[in-house]
């Protein structure tokens, strides 16, 4: 619990000096799969105008997933697309098991992950802001 709480102190205090919006999304997704004891993780950013999310930040990933999920509507079945359209935290524990998934196993076998878990983001006033997930 005392490394837990001094990982949390050392990332706020490096969010406090982030230079741009780019070095402090890198901060808190290396923050959150280390909290996570997450392999993978991807911040996502969402464009209200074309109700997409688009990627912002990745900690692990490769071309293949990049080139799958770079831009994920609201109408997706993604663990994404769905905390974007229902506004709650969705957990897949497999998505070999879970049927919304099946268009996008061969880019989590390709990536390696068979678990995600997507948290939408939200400002002081309750706007979407994007998504982060960890694989």
């Amino acid at each position: 619990m005392a490394k837990t709480m001094r990982d949390l102190y050392d990332s706020s205090a490096r969010l406090q000096t982030a230079p741009d919006l780019h070095t402090a999304l890198e901060e808190i997704l290396q923050s959150s799969v280390r909290l996570m004891r997450a392999d993978f993780g991807n911040i996502q950013l969402y464009d209200a105008g074309r109700e997409v999310l688009r990627l912002a930040a990745l900690h692990g990933f490769g071309e293949p997933f990049v080139e799958t999920f770079r831009v994920v509507g609201a109408d997706d079945d993604t663990a994404c697309g769905r905390a974007l359209r229902g506004g709650a935290r969705v957990v897949i524990e497999d998505v070999e098991r879970d049927e919304l998934y099946a268009p996008y196993r061969k880019a989590a076998a390709a990536a390696g992950y068979r678990g995600v878990q997507s948290t939408p983001l939200y400002d002081r006033e309750g706007a979407l802001l994007g998504v982060l997930s960890t694989h």
